[in-house]
């Protein structure tokens, strides 16, 4: 079983288990706080209510009083004197949770709230002289640790919720995890086959062409000719796929630059040698390709990085575009920036994927359900160039239908 198949039922099953074992966890906390400890704990409190009520008594039975007086003295003391902690809830006051009994030096009842010797443990404390020498005998009604033990749950509840909250996080980010690297490990599998496929075909062209010329199963020396135009454009179409992986690689790698010349770069001559260099493959397509750049545009880029750029451009046009279609090349300054735009007649890209179709493997919705062959990575490589020469890339809708890339570099103003 592949690790992949394993962690997303994982990452389902780890919340609810860390759940339940942080809430059994409490539960028998809670639990051994009315059971196993529970005896210690009713000890415990007796103790120390008996010492509170009786500190209390000595300072209110100091002067003489009657019997009767002295037992609404020992009842109101009971009723309003905190005898259990602090952190602990007192529901339903201290004869909820305590029985008491307070006897004279004679043995008679001076004060009677339940039967201590009913609860077990029975904590006993003695008044000094000045105060009747009464005694008083308290023991721990079974409720008192029975509400400590729910305070004690209750008080863990919110960090119960916030480990469930967490474990739920932590699960759902997994299996994003887990769907990100399932769609990568197909995109990169997908990306293999493209590009093996892109590499195949001209390959296949050229052995081809070969053949047919070392045979000469040529009429003349235009169909001659004819055959090693083919040849030099299925050359650049090989040249500009081994340039696209190396660049796509470097970029995954994060790896530098080529570090070649970089600085003010003719823009129309430059577009002008690239738009002649792609005219062939257009020609093969049936397509046409024109080209309205005005004199003086510069800007600072890589010449070579600049030529890929281009020709990704055109090459995404020609692909998604229909046959006989015309692209257009153009561009214009607007401040410090220069927009070079490349407009197709194709079905355009729709407003939610005009973000994803720069990214690497996503060819957009209409690409993936069309027939075109490609490897997914051009327009990322563009993106990519486009950036680190310090400029943008968008897409829009060209004016004639069909998209219009754009893309957004660094103008070199003439000072001269």
């Amino acid at each position: 079983m592949s690790r992949s198949s394993w962690l997303g039922p994982l990452a389902l099953i780890t919340p609810i288990v860390v759940a339940a074992g942080v809430v059994l966890y409490h539960a028998l906390d809670s639990w051994y706080l009315q059971t196993a400890n529970a005896s210690r704990l009713r000890a415990d409190y007796a103790e120390m209510a008996a010492a509170r009520l009786t500190d209390r008594a000595s300072d209110a039975l100091r002067t003489p009083h009657n019997t009767d007086s002295v037992r609404a003295v020992l009842a109101e003391l009971f009723r309003t004197t905190r005898l259990l902690p602090r952190g602990v809830p007192q529901v339903g006051g201290n004869a909820a949770a305590f029985a008491v009994m307070v006897i004279d030096p004679s043995g008679a009842v001076i004060y009677q709230s339940g039967d201590p010797a009913a609860f077990g443990y029975v904590a006993r404390d003695t008044l000094d002289a000045d105060a009747g020498g009464l005694v008083i005998s308290i023991s721990a009604r079974k409720s008192a640790t029975a509400w400590l033990a729910t305070e004690h749950l209750a008080s863990r509840m919110m960090l119960i919720i916030w480990l469930v909250v967490l474990s739920a996080v932590a699960a759902l980010v997994a299996v994003r995890l887990r769907a990100r690297e399932r769609k990568l490990i197909e995109a990169r599998a997908g990306f293999v086959s493209s590009v093996s496929h892109e590499l195949r075909t001209p390959l296949a062209q050229i052995q081809i062409l070969l053949e047919t010329l070392r045979m000469e199963r040529y009429n003349d020396s235009a169909e001659r000719e004819w055959m090693f135009d083919g040849m030099q454009r299925e050359v650049s179409r090989l040249t500009t796929l081994v340039n696209n992986v190396l660049q796509f690689s470097r970029a995954q790698r994060g790896s530098k630059r080529n570090g070649g010349y970089e600085g003010p770069i003719d823009l129309r001559s430059l577009i002008s040698e690239t738009v002649s260099g792609f005219a062939p493959l257009a020609t093969a397509r049936s397509m046409e390709v024109t080209a309205d750049i005005p004199s003086g545009l510069t800007v600072m880029a890589n010449p070579d990085e600049m030529k890929q750029v281009m020709l990704n451009l055109l090459d995404n046009a020609a692909k998604y575009g229909p046959a006989g279609q015309t692209i257009r090349v153009s561009a214009q300054a607007g401040g410090d920036m220069c927009r070079i735009m490349v407009d197709d007649e194709g079905s355009g890209i729709p407003h939610r994927d005009r973000q994803r179709v720069w990214e690497p493997f996503e060819r957009g919705i209409n690409a993936a359900q069309s027939a075109v062959a490609g490897s997914g990575i051009g327009l990322s490589v563009v993106r990519d160039i486009v950036s680190a020469a310090g400029g943008k890339v968008e897409v829009t809708d060209a004016p004639g239908g069909g998209a219009r890339m754009v893309i957004e570099l660094r103008r070199v103003q003439d000072h001269g």
